[in-house]
């Protein structure tokens, strides 16, 4: 029953269709099943789901240029499937869908009411369910389209409330300053760098007169964290067996950093700050 109602809301979101039932029926329609560590801890776990056959992967030996496509082929394929879904896609369905409504909400093409919609359900997900700590807790997940999809609906969320509320989301800042406080080769650190660079990218795509502002309420409570980050990462001794394979742990997190420093430079030009700062 679920499943049809979700793909119900997928082919009404996809078209630009209003939402016709109350926002609190959707919001309780994609908020994810996931178990969460204990309250405080706020490290990034492994999480397990069931799997279909060839469906998972770890991170260490799965291509992340495969990510794109299987994600493209999602979004296309979605609303045509049968309704026995297991629960691997109903949450990859569920992913797709917050993705896919936060850029129908910035959307000057959809209907100023249903735009309307879609926030009001963003403020019930993040507010009431905690939708952010979740997906928090699925980047760790060791099924890598879960944590890749997980990675995007959650820098889209984090952009939606800096955007929408003039706020940073307090879940993931705190993430993320966990993971860049610890050592650069350690789990997590490849998504928390990947998280934030998409939601830099996202920022910069905004209008001239508001991105300056966000980017400088995004990066503020980061600054500090970040410089101790750049030091640590390049003077880190990676073991040469961690990168046996190109998508190992170690080589994730560098080749995410080199995203990140990117992404921060362009902002650092934005900004006009010192290069120390980027």
């Amino acid at each position: 029953m679920k499943i049809s109602l979700l793909q119900q809301m997928y082919k009404d979101v996809l078209a630009g269709i209003p939402l016709a039932r109350e926002s609190h029926h959707y919001s309780s329609l994609i908020n994810l099943c996931v178990e969460q560590p204990p309250e405080g801890d706020g490290s990034c776990h492994q999480q397990h789901l069931p799997s279909t056959a060839g469906g998972t992967g770890s991170h260490q030996d799965t291509d992340m240029s495969d990510v794109g496509p299987a994600t493209d082929d999602l979004s296309n394929s979605f609303a045509n499937m049968s309704s026995s879904f297991c629960p691997r896609e109903v949450m990859l369905l569920q992913l797709t869908l917050i993705k896919m409504m936060v850029a129908k909400a910035e959307s000057q093409e959809i209907e100023l009411h249903v735009r309307q919609k879609y926030c009001e359900i963003f403020v019930l997900l993040l507010k009431e369910a905690k939708i952010d700590s979740k997906l928090i807790h699925l980047l760790g997940s060791d099924d890598r389209l879960l944590s890749h999809m997980a990675s995007q609906s959650l820098a889209s969320l984090v952009y939606f409330q800096l955007k929408e509320e003039a706020a940073v989301n307090v879940p993931w800042l705190s993430f993320s300053l966990a993971a860049l406080l610890g050592r650069p080769g350690s789990a997590g650190v490849a998504a928390c760098l990947w998280t934030l660079a998409a939601i830099l990218k996202e920022t910069l795509k905004g209008a001239p007169g508001a991105r300056a502002g966000a980017l400088k309420k995004l990066l503020a409570p980061l600054d500090a964290v970040l410089e101790g980050f750049y030091s640590a990462i390049l003077l880190h001794h990676f073991d040469s067996h961690h990168y046996t394979s190109p998508y190992s742990e170690a080589a994730n997190n560098l080749i995410s950093f080199i995203d990140l420093l990117e992404a921060l430079l362009v902002s650092r030009i934005e900004l006009e700050l010192p290069l120390r700062r980027l």
